[in-house]
C-alpha cells in the first residue's frame, strides 16, 4: 500500500520537473547547491589561513621571547665575567640574582615552545641559582662556559625560528592567492556554467516558440500540413499540442464545410436546371401545340396557296424547337474548367440567354451595357457563368411584386489592372445589418426549399478564386447594386479557388 501510495507521488515529481516552472526551480536548487560548496570550500580555506597567521604570531612570539632569553643571558655573562677574580662584589651578585629571576621566567615560557630543550633551560637556572647560593670561582666559571653555550644555543633556536616565520610569510603569501585565484576561478566558472544553461534553455525554447510561431502564421494562410513534433514535455510542448489540435480542428471543420458547401451547391445547381427547363419545356410546349393545329389545318385545307403558307408557318416553329432543344442540351454541357483567356461579355450574354427561359424573367426589363472594348480576362467560363447566373437570380427574387421591375448589367474597364462588371436591380433592396452578412455561407435570407440559399457566398468564393473583389451597395427599397472587379492578368501562382460543381 505504501509502495503503490508513493509511487504517484514520485510521477507528480517528475512531471512537475518537467514544467518550465519546475525546471526553473531545479536550476535554483543547482545553483544553490553550487554556491554551498564554493563557500565551503572557501571557508575551509578561511580557516587554513587563520591557522598559518596564528602559527606566524606564535612564531613573532616565541622570537620576541627568544630575544629577551637572549639578552638576559648575554647581561648574566657579562656580569660574571665581572665576578671572576672579584667574588666579593656584592653588586654584581645582586644582578646576577635579578638575571636569574629574569632568565628563570623565560626559560618557563621557552619551555612551552621547546620541550626538548626543558632539560638545557632547567640545567642553567640551577646553576646559576647555585651561583647565586655559592658564588666560588669553580662554579662561576662552570656557569660562565654554561651560558655561553646557551646563548649560542639560543642563537641558533632565534636564527631556525625566523627562517620557519620567513617560511610560514611565503606559504601563507602562496595560499592566500592560490585561494584568490580558486575563488574567482569558481565563481568565473559558476557564471559561465548559468550562462550557458540559461542560454542553452532560453535559446531551445527560442527556437520552439519561432517554430510555432511560423506554423500558426501558415495555419492563418491557409496551411493544413503534418502537425509540429512535439519534443518538449512542458508548457510549451502543450501548448504545441494545443495547436496541432487546432490545425486539425480547423481540417476537420473545414472539410466538413466544404462537403457542406459542394452538397448545397449541387442541390442550387439542380434547382436552377429544373427550373430552367421547366421554363424551355413550357416555352417547347407552344411551339408544339402550333404545330399540331396547323398540320390539322394543312390535311383539311384543299387551297394550295394556304396550304403553303401553313407548311413555312410550320418550318418557323420547328425552327424555334430546334433552337430551344440546342439551349437545353448547353445546360448540361460542361464548358472550360481551366484557366483561360475569357470574354466576359460573352460569359454573360451567354448566362442571360440560358436564364431568358425563367419564368421570373418575364415582365423584367432587362438592359445592357456592355463595353465592346474590354479585354479578355484569365478565368474559368463556367464558375463566372454561374456568378452571373446566381446574381441574375437574386435580382429576379428581389423584383418579385415591385412594380415596372428593372435589371441593368454593365461591363467596363476601371482601370488599367482590371474590368468591372455590375448588375443592379429596383428591387427591395437590402438592409445594412444584413448586407455585412449576405456572404456568410451560414446565412440565408431564404426559407427552407427556396434553393438559391448559397448564391453571393459562392459568388464570393468564385470571385476570391480569380484573385477579385466583390462589393454591394443597397438599402431597404433602394435597390442593389452589386459590383465585381475582375483582375486582366492572373496571379503567378494558381488560386487555390472552389472550382464549380
Amino acid at each position: 500500500m505504501t509502495q503503490e501510495t508513493e509511487q504517484p507521488g514520485l510521477l507528480r515529481l517528475l512531471n512537475g520537473l518537467r514544467t518550465l516552472k519546475g525546471k526553473g526551480w531545479l536550476f535554483v536548487c543547482f545553483l544553490m547547491v553550487y554556491v554551498g560548496i564554493v563557500a565551503q570550500y572557501v571557508l575551509e580555506q578561511k580557516n587554513v589561513l587563520f591557522n598559518q597567521f596564528a602559527h606566524y604570531s606564535e612564531l613573532q612570539q616565541t622570537e620576541t621571547i627568544l630575544i629577551e632569553a637572549d639578552l638576559v643571558v648575554f647581561e648574566a655573562y657579562t656580569d660574571l665575567f665581572l665576578m671572576v677574580g672579584n667574588p666579593g662584589r656584592q653588586q654584581v651578585l645582586n644582578n646576577v640574582h635579578q638575571h636569574f629571576v629574569a632568565l628563570r621566567e623565560k626559560y618557563q615560557q621557552l619551555e612551552m615552545f621547546f620541550p626538548d630543550r626543558a632539560e638545557s633551560f632547567k640545567g642553567v637556572v640551577q646553576l646559576l641559582a647555585d651561583a647565586v647560593v655559592s658564588p666560588d670561582a669553580a662554579r662561576l666559571l662552570t656557569l660562565k662556559d654554561r651560558l655561553a653555550s646557551n646563548k649560542q644555543e639560543l642563537e641558533t633556536l632565534l636564527q631556525a625560528n625566523r627562517q620557519m616565520r620567513v617560511e610560514v610569510v611565503r606559504s601563507f603569501q602562496q595560499h592566500s592567492n592560490r585561494v584568490a585565484w580558486e575563488a574567482l576561478g569558481l565563481g568565473l566558472l559558476g557564471l559561465l556554467g548559468a550562462g550557458l544553461i540559461i542560454s542553452l534553455f532560453f535559446g531551445r525554447m527560442a527556437r520552439d516558440i519561432g517554430l510555432l510561431k511560423r506554423r500558426v502564421q501558415q495555419i492563418t494562410r491557409g496551411y493544413r500540413g503534418e502537425p509540429l513534433a512535439i519534443r518538449r514535455q512542458d508548457e510549451l510542448g502543450a501548448l504545441v499540442e494545443g495547436v496541432n489540435k487546432m490545425a486539425g480542428q480547423l481540417r476537420q471543420r473545414e472539410q466538413e464545410l466544404e462537403l457542406e458547401r459542394r452538397n448545397r451547391f449541387n442541390r442550387e445547381k439542380r434547382g436552377d436546371m429544373q427550373q430552367l427547363i421547366a421554363g424551355l419545356v413550357h416555352e417547347l410546349g407552344n411551339p408544339v401545340a402550333a404545330v399540331s393545329g396547323l398540320a390539322q389545318a394543312l390535311v383539311e385545307e384543299e387551297s394550295e396557296e394556304e396550304r403553303q403558307l401553313y407548311l413555312d408557318q410550320i418550318n418557323q416553329y420547328a425552327s424555334r424547337m430546334v433552337g430551344l432543344v440546342e439551349d437545353l442540351t448547353r445546360i448540361g454541357q460542361p464548358m472550360h474548367s481551366s484557366y483561360h483567356m475569357v470574354d466576359l461579355n460573352q460569359v454573360i450574354q451567354h448566362s442571360a440567354g440560358l436564364l431568358r427561359y425563367d419564368e421570373r424573367w418575364q415582365g423584367i426589363d432587362v438592359s445592357y451595357e456592355l463595353d465592346a472594348t474590354i479585354p479578355p480576362i484569365p478565368g474559368r467560363s463556367e464558375q463566372l457563368e454561374q456568378v452571373v447566373i446566381n446574381l441574375l437570380s437574386n435580382a429576379f427574387d428581389a423584383l418579385e411584386g415591385i412594380p415596372d421591375p428593372r435589371v441593368e448589367v454593365r461591363t467596363l474597364q476601371s482601370d488599367g489592372e482590371s474590368v468591372q462588371f455590375e448588375v443592379e436591380d429596383n428591387g427591395c433592396g437590402i438592409t445594412l445589418d444584413r448586407i455585412e452578412r449576405v456572404f456568410d455561407t451560414s446565412y440565408s435570407t431564404k426559407g427552407e426549399g427556396e434553393g438559391r440559399g448559397l448564391g453571393l457566398p459562392l459568388c464570393k468564393a468564385l470571385i476570391d478564386a480569380h484573385h477579385g473583389s466583390i462589393s454591394i451597395e443597397s438599402g431597404k427599397g433602394l435597390g442593389t447594386r452589386i459590383l465585381i472587379r475582375l483582375p486582366l492578368q492572373r496571379a503567378d501562382e494558381r488560386p487555390a479557388g472552389v472550382s464549380a460543381e
